[in-house]
């Protein structure tokens, strides 16, 4: 399978990350924010900010046999430099057989990570929605295990957030 992006035409397929604008929805209406921001996933509020409510980011990540891209997919979380100071790591994984969960323990030195264990079921979905439940952040963003953020990603969303703090969307 490969992603779905966004490049210079509209979507195709066949690439990992996608150099497009980033969209923000305040209420109800798409508004540009800016043309060099890539935003490959959604990232949605999740509570009101507030001075001890946690990081400023969840990141959820669902796996399944990804072994094959996760290093290049926390690699990209690693190109934030400072920025992931910040963050909370949610990995729920749907009891991967390959070399996924090492991938993600050698990551988890260097990075925030925390482990969602879980059964086989096959429902990324369900996955998804107990990361979500466990999310501490006041924003949540997804990062599916064959996305690569951009290095400065994770700072433009944050002043993007900053700059319209009744976003409820950055896409």
């Amino acid at each position: 399978r490969r992603p779905l992006t966004a490049g210079p035409a509209g979507p195709r397929r066949g690439e990992d990350f996608c150099p497009r604008p980033a969209w923000v929805w305040p209420g109800r209406f798409p508004r540009l924010v800016s043309p060099t921001t890539c935003v490959a996933v959604s990232m949605i509020a999740a509570a009101p900010p507030g001075p001890d409510s946690g990081p400023w980011l969840s990141v959820v990540v669902p796996t399944y046999n990804g072994g094959r891209y996760l290093a290049r997919a926390f690699a990209g979380i690693e190109s934030q430099g400072r920025a992931c100071e910040d963050l909370e790591i949610l990995v729920i994984d749907d009891g991967s057989t390959d070399s996924t969960l090492d991938i993600v323990r050698r990551f988890s030195r260097r990075l925030p990570i925390r482990v969602l264990p879980s059964q086989r079921t096959g429902n990324w979905v369900s996955n998804t929605n107990r990361a979500l439940s466990e999310a501490s952040g006041r924003y949540i963003g997804f990062l599916h295990q064959d996305d690569v953020w951009l290095p400065g990603r994770v700072a433009a969303l944050n002043s993007l957030v900053a700059a319209l703090p009744s976003a409820a969307m950055a896409s």
